[in-house]
């Protein structure tokens, strides 16, 4: 019985320095050991880790004297010195083996502060360059259009109205500010449906992908007409004419006939109009902007009974910079 004790003594160290050296394991890493840690968030301050492996240290200490004065007392073993060292030398190896941990520990720690500062850094160098490529592409895809020459209004043909009502499709047509779609299609009769076709070149950058209109503003004496989108995704169709080789945008608008705003019999004499639009490369640049066209001599042609503009000045101003945007991005 001695002898199990005596060994029990002997090893009672050896036993403390591994349970304990798995207890501050745990307490450094938080973790249990044998399943994958979780993402951690190091609450604990490096000061209190220190404590805690102090205060390891001493329960260690404590427990390793407390056996050696037990087996002094009983008398179990009379070699003191040895006793001594035995002891010194177990607290030793307890001491650099938590050293060791709480180092580890630190190193992690900083290496994935580095880890993260390099992450944000190289995140941030991605994202820059990416908008460098992206404004490189855009300066180099752009278009730009000057509405030239004249702007030609007239009734819009009796089957493209039929397929207005039959496909309930109205992408092609702004309506006068107020007006509901819904009305148009209950009560046909009480509006009126008119196409404008306006000429265009392009005086800078590459070939036009799409046109669309988000705003036109007639002004007739002091009467001013505003027509506006009535679906999403509204654009014109973009003809070319043959006779003058140049590309044309054509778009309908919606009034009610009893406004005043047409007429087919005589010309109203519009002093200007306002044309608010977003014109569309063939690879995706967009330019916004705002052209002014002036008229002068407004007449009406015996032939086609078109009402023909001619425009004497026009004033173009740009919203913002190019940009890429979707075809079904809306134009501001």
């Amino acid at each position: 019985m001695f002898t199990k004790l005596t060994l029990f003594i002997d090893f009672f160290p050896l036993y403390g320095i591994i349970y304990l050296s798995l207890a501050a394991i745990k307490i450094t890493y938080g973790k249990k050991m044998g399943k994958r840690p979780k993402k951690r968030k190091f609450i604990i301050s490096k000061l209190h880790n220190i404590k805690t492996l102090i205060v390891a240290w001493s329960v260690v200490l404590g427990i390793m004297i407390l056996a050696f004065i037990i087996g002094r007392v009983s008398g179990l073993d009379g070699n003191f010195a040895f006793r001594i060292v035995e002891l010194i030398a177990t607290l030793a190896a307890f001491v650099v083996q938590s050293i060791f941990s709480f180092s580890v520990l630190r190193y992690n720690e900083d290496l994935r502060s580095l880890n993260n500062e390099i992450k944000k850094t190289s995140d941030e160098s991605n994202m820059r360059a990416e908008e460098f490529r992206i404004l490189q592409f855009v300066a180099s895809n752009y278009t730009v259009v000057d509405f030239v020459d004249h702007i030609l209004l007239y009734e819009e043909r009796p089957n493209y109205v039929d397929n207005l009502f039959a496909l309930k499709d109205a992408r092609l047509y702004l309506t006068k500010q107020g007006i509901e779609l819904s009305n148009v299609y209950e009560k046909p009769d009480d509006y009126g449906f008119v196409s404008v076709r306006l000429p265009f070149n392009v005086v800078e950058g590459k070939s036009v992908g799409d046109i669309s209109f988000s705003r036109f503003e007639f002004t007739v004496g002091q009467s001013l007409y505003n027509f506006v989108p009535c679906v999403e995704g509204s654009h014109s169709l973009i003809l070319h004419n043959e006779t003058d080789d140049r590309e044309e945008a054509v778009v309908n608008l919606i009034f009610n006939k009893d406004d005043g705003f047409f007429s087919p019999k005589e010309v109203i004499p519009f002093s200007n109009i306002r044309i608010y639009f977003m014109v569309r490369s063939l690879l995706g640049v967009a330019v916004t902007g705002r052209v002014e066209l002036y008229f002068t001599n407004p007449l009406k042609l015996e032939k086609t009974g078109e009402n023909k503009y001619t425009i004497n000045s026009s004033l173009f101003e740009a919203s913002g910079i190019p940009t890429l945007k979707q075809y079904n991005e809306k134009s501001n």
